[in-house]
């Protein structure tokens, strides 16, 4: 029986030594989801499907970015069911070549081989994980062919917007794209930045969006488009690490400031101009042909606020009925050029996703009836692009 437990060439003479394999048939190794944990880390699952052939020992490279601080594989299900250990060693570059062996000829079944531990540097891990260089052996010693992902494309950059206010990203004057805030619904542009294959009817489980590491909901996946609620736990923080992931691979990334609050308003033709979405006292839409009275209770709706508190939103949360949650940061309303005064709720959404702002205020009787009445919300200091409602 043979001993694996070199790296590099020294390993490869033994695992790898006999040119000729006896089947066409490849074992795959692939990198799991990233998931991150109540403390903070960032746990990875190495997976390994044998695809029927008998494989005993594994060794491949991982390669990764400055926002690892310390990286660690650990052994999994399937090495530890095997008795096989996990041992590794820096490469060149950032960088590790890990090895999974054992003083035994057991086969290693289908599964997870070792759960990559990574501890992000203070501002965040930016989901850059690869794996590559994968070589196998079977109880024998003889190789086994086996395949890793394949190298991605380098990643693009892409855009990232308030999603009430995408003019953002066009060329139409608009406020101009700046910081993100937490628990903001976004929209990343990027053509191409995923296949046309993907997933539109709901967000497609291959996508993940990770801001400083964190895995965010998404409310949309497209080929050119992708939406997004950032999380809560962006605050404080001046800026994140945008990484955008397809089956596992990176394939688009962004660093975006971050602020306490980026308000924008909803509008009906999603431009983030024009005509807002707002419910008139009725429950009907607000329009230039369905105008709200003056006096009349209206709701509309904004994201972008910031954090709520008493209590505190949580991420992916759907908001219940009867939330008391409110805005930890100021919020009034200009309409028409006047002060909005009677604002009976400001707070999240009930039934929708926190990150969604509700205000329902009264139209006061200052304000001077018209088809594009305009409007704009100023939270935390931090005005949004100014909309338009009816009021007759």
């Amino acid at each position: 029986m043979r001993s694996y437990s070199f790296f590099g060439g020294a390993f490869l003479s033994l695992c790898c030594a006999t040119g000729a394999l006896v089947s066409a048939q490849t074992a795959q190794i692939s990198l799991g989801p990233q998931t991150v944990q109540p403390d903070g880390m960032i746990t990875a699952p190495v997976l390994l499907a044998s695809e029927g052939l008998q494989v005993s020992a594994v060794q491949f490279d991982l390669t990764f970015d400055s926002t690892v601080n310390t990286i660690a594989p650990n052994p999994d299900s399937s090495s530890n069911s095997s008795s096989k250990g996990v041992s590794n060693a820096h490469t060149n570059g950032p960088g590790i070549r890990v090895l999974l062996t054992g003083m035994n000829q057991n086969a290693i079944p289908d599964g997870p081989l070792a759960s990559i531990v990574i501890a992000p540097v203070s501002s965040g891990f930016s989901g850059v994980l690869n794996l590559s260089n994968a070589a196998a052996s079977d109880p024998n010693g003889s190789a086994v062919a086996i395949s890793g992902p394949a190298a991605p494309p380098p990643p693009v950059s892409l855009t990232i917007v308030n999603a009430a206010a995408p003019c953002e990203a066009s060329s139409t004057p608009c406020t101009p794209a700046g910081a993100i805030a937490p628990g903001e619904i976004v929209s990343l542009f990027q053509s191409g930045i995923l296949p046309a294959s993907v997933q539109t009817s709901a967000p497609d489980p291959n996508v993940s969006v990770s801001f400083n590491g964190t895995s965010v909901a998404l409310l949309y996946t497209g080929p050119n488009q992708i939406n997004a609620v950032t999380p809560f736990g962006l605050a404080g923080q001046s800026s994140a690490a945008v990484v955008v992931s397809y089956q596992g691979q990176q394939v688009a990334q962004t660093t975006v400031s971050v602020a306490p609050s980026a308000p924008a308003v909803f509008t009906v033709d999603a431009s983030g101009m024009g005509q807002a979405v707002v419910f008139n006292q009725d429950g009907t839409p607000n329009s230039a042909s369905n105008p709200a009275a003056i006096g009349s209770t209206v709701s509309l709706y904004a994201t972008g606020a910031g954090l709520f508190q008493n209590p505190a939103l949580t991420d992916g949360e759907i908001v219940p009925a009867g939330s008391t949650s409110t805005p930890a940061l100021k919020v009034f309303m200009v309409l028409g050029g006047g002060d909005v005064n009677n604002v009976p709720y400001t707070g999240p959404t009930p039934g929708m996703i926190a990150g969604i702002l509700q205000i329902k205020f009264v139209i006061g009787s200052n304000v001077s009836p018209g088809s594009a009445v305009p409007l704009w919300v100023n939270v935390g200091g931090v005005r949004s692009p100014t909309v338009t409602i009816a009021v007759r």
